[in-house]
């Protein structure tokens, strides 16, 4: 395991959100398995070369901001939506994502948001489900951005039609799907994307192991609790999985959460008599 990578992230799991460093810590999450004499430097530079080339250039609103962004990623470094490999894990790791210069929405969009945030400018991540755009904005002006089409502003129509593909010709748009998201919570996208992929292809072993990394960045969050022990009941560690299904119901607070834990606690119960 990389030391370097588990410092940095063991640290994040500590820090208020605005102290996050998005992209350091979404390199140690994708090196957190690499050798432990691996280091970050080169994608740390690489990085901080893009920072720099937007920061000499003088924005004076919000769609100068965007274009300077946009610019430098997308036309001078050639970053772009993972289209024809969309569901390789590669795309959610974004050391990966440097070197092929492919990713997913959420990966694209951390990086664009961290280039953002360290020009001193108003940018974050969007509760938009199904696929994760971005918001920057500028005296009052406010631009959603869609770093997976090479850095698009999206109008209305845009969101309902991205809307209507990963929901349903039946959904709408709604006010919360404009509220902004935490850091923590965009490194925890990040990895849910790996997650969900491990499920689907029943790596439940491995699926365990990246709760436990998640776990790092966001020691609160509870549900890692329950997905943790129905995981662990899948691959028949039943009483590690009543463990964890105990402490996630001690956790909240939700009746119907606490009744759900219970049920399936019952039914694990049931394999181990």
């Amino acid at each position: 395991m990389n030391t370097e990578a588990l410092s940095i992230l063991t640290k994040v799991g500590s820090l208020k959100d605005d102290d996050i460093n998005l992209a350091e810590a979404a390199l140690a999450l994708g090196s957190l398995n690499a050798p432990s004499n691996m280091t970050l430097a080169p994608y740390k530079e690489h990085i901080q070369q893009m920072v720099d080339a937007i920061s000499s250039v003088k924005c004076d609103n919000a769609l100068s901001k965007v274009k300077i962004i946009s610019k430098i990623m997308f036309e001078e470094h050639g970053y772009e939506g993972n289209q024809e490999d969309y569901d390789s894990l590669d795309n959610a790791n974004l050391l990966q994502v440097i070197e092929k210069r492919k990713g997913l929405p959420v990966s694209l969009g951390l990086l664009y948001i961290h280039l953002g945030l360290e020009s001193g400018w108003d940018v974050c991540g969007l509760n938009f489900p199904g696929h994760f755009v971005v918001r920057l904005s500028d005296e009052g002006e406010r631009l959603i951005v869609d770093p997976f089409q090479q850095g698009k502003v999206l109008q209305a129509n845009d969101l309902r039609h991205i809307l209507k593909q990963v929901m349903g010709e039946r959904a709408e748009l709604s006010a919360n799907f404009y509220e902004p998201v935490s850091r923590r919570d965009i490194l925890m996208r990040l990895q849910n994307n790996i997650k969900v992929r491990l499920i689907r292809d029943e790596e439940y072993a491995k699926a365990i192991e990246q709760i436990e990394v998640m776990r790092l960045i966001a020691p609160d969050e509870e549900k890692l609790f329950f997905d943790a022990g129905i995981l662990h009941s899948k691959i028949g560690n039943l009483t590690i999985a009543i463990d964890l299904l105990e402490r996630y119901k001690a956790l909240v607070s939700d009746v119907k959460e606490k009744q759900e834990a219970d049920m399936i606690i019952h039914e694990i119960s049931k394999l181990i008599q």
